[in-house]
Parts: C-alpha cells; structure tokens; sequence
C-alpha cells in the first residue's frame, strides 16, 4: 500500500539515507529502516543542524505522556493525503502500518478521522486537529469546548496543534524543493 522505495528528485542537494555521515547518519538512525525518511529531514539535509533541530522537536512530541505518537503520526498521514503529499502519505502510512495499524485501519482512519485503534478522547482529537491545521481561522469555541469535553486540556491542545501546523510545514518546505513533475 505505502511505496517505500519512493524517490523524490529535489533542486537542492541532500543526502539520502545511504549516504549519510557522521551526525547526520546518527540522526537518520532514529528514523525506522523500513519507512522512508521523512521529507522534511531529506530537505533540511543540506543543512544538517536543520536536522538536528527538527530531530528534537520530533523527539520532544514523541515523548508526551498523553500525546501518542502513533496518535501524532495518524493527524499527520490525515494531513499528507489532504494536501497531496505523496511522499509524506507514505512515510506516515509506513510509520502506521509499524506502529501495528492494518491497510483497512489506516483506509477507515483518513474516512472518518477516527480509527477503532485509538479511544474515544483521541478519536475527538483527530478532526480538531485536521480543522486547525488546515483552515485556523473556522476554530472556535464550540470545537475547543468539544475537546476539552472529553478531558484535553488547553496544554495538550495547544501541542498537538503545534504538532499538526508543524507537520504541514514540513510538507510546504519539501514541495517548494520537490522536483515538479510536468
């Protein structure tokens, strides 16, 4: 389903996985070998302190106590598929498919922005987090009334956005520098 083989010509130079060295194959190494590395990251190769950073601002939401990755990673393969991300749906349905969610859970996930995997407060969070992401100005109160509702707090919200807009940027930097297909 997910084509991890995928390759992405960019107009910059960057260091693909196998050719990296140094600080920057230790970086690369937290990212699972059988899923491609993140567009964002091959990007921001060409400068690798750029990875460093963006290797810890991953780290840091990989590490909230309430805030699952694998509930980040599903926001994220939402947000790739809508904006047309090819190498990011993959990376992200890669990510899902080893974090133990079937082709048919990811498939029910990005139709409904819920998933069976996942409890009824995070499946609550799933649709805000889309809506905030891709168009901020329609929140309002009744969407943050309903999440914290079912017990997310202003903190928790406020991270998980950051998380989604973050993602995205992601995705706008690597197209600006993907090679467009004509």
């Amino acid at each position: 389903m997910f084509d991890q083989n995928l390759k992405t010509k960019f107009y910059i130079n960057h260091v693909e996985r196998e050719d990296a060295t140094g600080e920057l194959k230790e970086l690369y190494s937290h990212f699972p070998a059988e899923v491609m590395l993140p567009g964002m990251i091959l990007i921001k190769s060409a400068v690798p302190e750029l990875v460093r950073l963006n290797a810890e601002e991953l780290a840091y939401f990989t590490k909230l106590p309430t805030i699952s990755g694998k509930l980040i990673t599903a926001i994220r393969y939402i947000l790739a598929v809508r904006v047309h991300s090819a190498h990011c749906t993959n990376v992200n349905g890669g990510l899902l498919i080893t974090m133990g969610m079937t082709e048919d859970m990811i498939a029910a996930l990005l139709e409904n922005e819920a998933c069976d995997c996942f409890t009824d407060k995070e499946n609550a969070l799933i649709p805000f987090a889309v809506k905030a992401t891709l168009s901020p100005d329609s929140v309002n109160r009744e969407d943050m009334d309903k999440v914290r509702a079912v017990g997310w707090t202003d903190e928790e919200l406020l991270q998980i956005v950051v998380a989604a807009i973050n993602s995205l940027a992601g995705v706008n930097v690597f197209k600006v520098f993907q090679v467009k297909e004509k």
